[in-house]
């Protein structure tokens, strides 16, 4: 698969870039094209034989959100990327598989509790990236550093003996087989310290609000499907704009239609996704 040069990914964009450095509307902006293209992802994919089929992708992270100049968008986009883990299910057929491990940190429960996997998996990975989006914007790239050191400590107080940063806790039953897993102490916590922050925003209180009720849900059958996260994402992009550039002429062409046609671009050519 060829795909157009990347600038960086979310990760070193983190990393060198200044919260006060950037347009928050811009910001928005992408977080809401990024779950528009996971949502084309889930439900709008065709094989080059036009069947219909649901895709899952299976990775989500910040090294596989890629930003980079698009033809569409006078500014950077955010754009998915790695389809290495990803899968492809014809659409009338069940949209789950079979248990399989995770892959670390933006793992959801239910690859540690041997469940069935779902395309839920990529909504918990996104409420996890979303979530880290949030703490950049407020506190900037020292606090996800501190974030992920707060979720390691959980796991040292709780005297399990697997140290990890998940976003989830285990809980045991006297063996080492897990019996069911809870969001994460230090996940709840962050949440709540970063809406009483006294320069959280209306949209940002929104998109916290919906990350802890609707992504970041231990039962899987409880969050949202990526359609209606992009709508609800694309409401709060829009109160983002309302409060912070009320002036139309200052606002720029929304960038999801752009983050969409790359994915139909990558997905044209069936064999790009296992299909």
């Amino acid at each position: 698969m060829i795909l157009p040069l990347a600038e960086e990914n979310l990760r070193q964009f983190w990393a060198h870039s200044k919260p006060s450095s950037i347009s928050a509307h811009w910001y928005f902006e992408q977080i809401a094209g990024i779950a528009t293209a996971l949502s084309y992802i889930h439900n709008d994919l065709v094989t080059p034989d036009s069947r219909p089929v649901s895709g899952f992708h299976m990775d989500l992270k910040p090294e596989n959100i890629l930003i980079g100049k698009d033809g569409l968008a006078a500014r950077s986009t955010w754009k998915i990327s790695d389809f290495g883990c990803s899968h492809m299910k014809p659409r009338e057929s069940s949209l789950e598989l079979p248990p399989h491990p995770g892959l670390g940190t933006y793992e959801p429960p239910e690859c540690q509790l041997d469940l069935p996997q779902s395309q839920a998996y990529d909504i918990w990975s996104l409420g996890c990236i979303l979530l880290e989006c949030v703490v950049w914007l407020m506190n900037g790239s020292g606090a996800i550093e501190a974030f992920a050191e707060d979720r390691l400590k959980d796991v040292e107080l709780s005297g399990n003996i697997f140290k990890d940063d998940y976003f989830f806790t285990l809980e045991f039953n006297g063996s080492l087989k897990p019996f069911r897993a809870i969001t994460r102490p230090a996940v709840i916590k962050r949440i709540q310290d970063l809406n009483s922050d006294p320069n959280c925003s209306e949209a940002i209180f929104e998109l916290l609000y919906l990350i802890r009720d609707g992504l970041l849900q231990v039962d899987q059958s409880r969050r949202l499907k990526a359609n209606y996260l992009s709508h609800r994402l694309e409401l709060i992009h829009n109160t983002a704009k309302r409060l912070l550039e009320p002036d139309p002429q200052s606002i720029s062409h929304s960038t999801s239609d752009a983050q969409v046609t790359e994915i139909k671009d990558r997905t044209r050519n069936g064999n790009d996704l296992g299909l």
